[in-house]
């Protein structure tokens, strides 16, 4: 089983984790046995709910408003240091530049280096080791890719808790993919 990857972004935290079926069945199980609701994403939005049982019929949402569009996908591919790498360079070649002037201040000699902005094409890249040892470096953590993924209509959700206040829905639960080889809890909040 592949170590679980956090994410959180304001509104919105995720853990998630893959494995085989035989592996996560515990898991499933488990949401199975404390899910208030059980659905798939498809059929999420022919559902509606209301904060309170007295509340009007315009606070209703459809489930599927507020569940989670997407889930984010932590790579093992290093977030890509290039355009980082080239700024740090360009920064010292400045650095020197102003020594320099500094240094020749008297003698008024003019310096005609100029900044190479064609080295901060976006399209390079470097190796994973090379972004690996330049994350060590220069921020202390590693930083890996993220990629969005949505949830498609096969995802079944366990829902654990649903609360509303100030306008807002939050909804905490479990995403689970149509092959039962991913796991993604979440808590989720939207208006």
């Amino acid at each position: 089983m592949k170590p679980p990857k956090a994410i959180e972004d304001g509104r919105y935290i995720q853990v998630s984790f893959t494995g085989k079926p035989s592996e996560l069945k515990p898991y499933i199980q488990d949401a199975e046995n404390h899910a208030k609701v059980i659905i798939t994403k498809g059929k999420a939005d022919h559902v509606s709910i209301k904060p309170y049982e007295d509340v009007k019929t315009k606070y209703r949402k459809y489930l599927s408003a507020i569940l989670p569009e997407e889930w984010i996908e932590v790579t093992n591919t290093f977030n890509n240091m290039y355009q980082y790498k080239v700024a740090l360079s360009n920064e010292n070649i400045k650095r020197a530049v102003d020594r320099e002037v500094s240094n020749q201040m008297n003698n008024q000699m003019f310096l005609g280096l100029e900044q190479d902005t064609s080295q901060l094409s976006s399209d390079k890249v470097l190796s994973n080791d090379e972004n690996k040892a330049l994350q060590k470096k220069y921020l202390g953590y590693y930083s890996y890719k993220e990629l969005k993924r949505p949830f498609n209509a096969d995802y079944t959700f366990y829902i654990f808790k649903f609360d509303y206040s100030y306008s807002m829905f939050t909804v905490a639960g479990m995403a689970v993919s149509p092959e039962q080889t991913r796991v993604i809890y979440f808590l989720h909040t939207t208006q």
